[in-house]
């Protein structure tokens, strides 16, 4: 189900650009599975696919919620104050979002930018391959490591894995002021603990955005 959708998307730079192309895949979800893939220049990357009909299926679903909220507000008056609607499509727009893999490449990216120009060089993002991307595919550096939660592995990496995790907070409280996007979905299995000491944050799909006079307030 999923070669048909890289063939698609990626043409003849399928067999150009990829050596070899793992079968399993490294990771699944409900938008998407990722594959891990060596290009013929050498480099390891991971390859992030949409699963077929995902977007049409959310808007779908997304449609029907919004339906069925406009009809509980008709049945009770009091329902609006809950803002069930409006929960209902910021839920609708983040995931639709998330189906945009350009959009997400743009995220990695402005974190990159972020923590090049805030000096931070002990947390790190994957390069993103922009020539091998589209909106269902996505191909970035691969990462080698544990999650953050595997303590054990961290351990064997680090002797001070207090530290790796204080230093993925801070670079997060920090992006909330001074990056544009922060990422929305920071739990243990998108923060890796890298072989060589550096904690890298992936799955930058969902992220959300304060704005400076929120900030302030």
């Amino acid at each position: 189900e999923i070669r048909p959708i890289l063939e698609k998307e990626l043409g003849v730079r399928l067999k150009t650009r990829f050596r070899h192309i793992e079968s399993t895949p490294l990771g699944s979800a409900s938008i998407a599975q990722v594959h891990a893939a060596t290009l013929h220049s050498g480099e390891q990357v991971v390859i992030k696919i949409q699963k077929p009909g995902v977007r049409d299926i959310l808007a779908t679903d997304f449609n029907f919620l919004h339906r069925a909220t406009q009809l509980l507000e008709l049945i009770n008056p009091k329902a609006w104050k809950s803002s069930v609607r409006d929960i209902v499509e910021e839920i609708r727009n983040g995931m639709l979002e998330e189906c945009d893999f350009h959009q997400e490449a743009d995220n990695i990216e402005e974190f990159a930018r972020f923590l090049q120009s805030a000096g931070i060089t002990q947390v790190t993002v994957p390069q993103v391959y922009r020539e091998l991307s589209t909106d269902k595919v996505l191909v970035m550096e691969r990462f080698y490591g544990v999650p953050i939660s595997d303590i054990e592995g961290v351990q064997a990496i680090t002797p001070d894995p207090e530290f790796a995790l204080v230093q993925a907070l801070n670079t997060w409280f920090m992006s909330l002021k001074m990056c544009q996007i922060y990422h929305a979905d920071l739990h243990a299995g998108n923060v890796m603990m890298l072989t060589d000491g550096r904690i890298g944050f992936i799955d930058f799909g969902i992220v959300g955005r304060l704005s400076p006079r929120t900030w302030e307030g």
